[in-house]
């Protein structure tokens, strides 16, 4: 039985609704304050910080490392969704300059694979087999949109995504505790600190 702690990153800017996720801004915001209570849910569980390899992850995991003295991993399989030709324009954009592209999204974000890059589905598909490939209790900085697609597949809720986003909320250095059991893995808690 593994535990494995989903941690998404502090803040970094949000110039606006934007499709900005391979986008790699450090982070911007006054909640590094976060980093003791993130330090005190994880205790002495996790053995290794694996990350994303993005700045605002890497400050993150740094910070975590620091106050727990673990070793940090970088994991291609923690980045944010690739939203392709489309990362960093703002949705509004999008949907002016892409009608129809734009109206499949919002009609199945789930299964959409943004142009020139992948969908919320597979995110989920990826970043799951990378978690049940772990072999030790660990922290996992990542992203919102990696952490709401995990959900969604242990869940079963692809077909519900984008409902099943507005109704559950990861904040800025919110902890998703999971438990990894033969391969099954079990939604224990999810902890925001706002």
């Amino acid at each position: 039985m593994l535990h494995i702690f989903l941690v998404r990153h502090l803040t970094a800017p949000n110039p606006g609704v934007y499709l900005g996720s391979r986008s790699d801004p450090d982070l911007a915001g006054d909640d590094t304050w976060k980093i003791d209570k993130i330090a005190g849910y994880l205790g002495n569980r996790p053995t290794v910080v694996y990350v994303s390899p993005l700045k605002r992850t890497l400050e993150t995991a740094n910070l975590i490392s620091k106050k727990l003295g673990l070793k940090i991993i970088q994991a291609e399989s923690l980045k944010e969704i690739d939203f392709g030709e489309w990362d960093g324009k703002l949705e509004k954009e999008m949907a002016k300059r892409h009608p129809e592209k734009w109206r499949l999204r919002e009609s199945d974000k789930w299964r959409f694979v943004h142009p020139g890059g992948e969908s919320y589905e597979q995110v989920g598909e990826r970043a799951i087999d990378f978690i049940k490939s772990l072999d030790n209790d660990c922290a996992c900085v990542t992203h919102q949109g990696v952490i709401y697609a995990v959900l969604s597949k242990i869940l079963k809720e692809g077909d519900n995504f984008s409902s099943f986003k507005r109704s559950l909320q990861i904040s800025c250095g919110g902890v998703t505790h999971l438990l990894n059991r033969d391969g099954r893995l079990k939604i224990m808690g999810i902890v925001n600190w706002d």
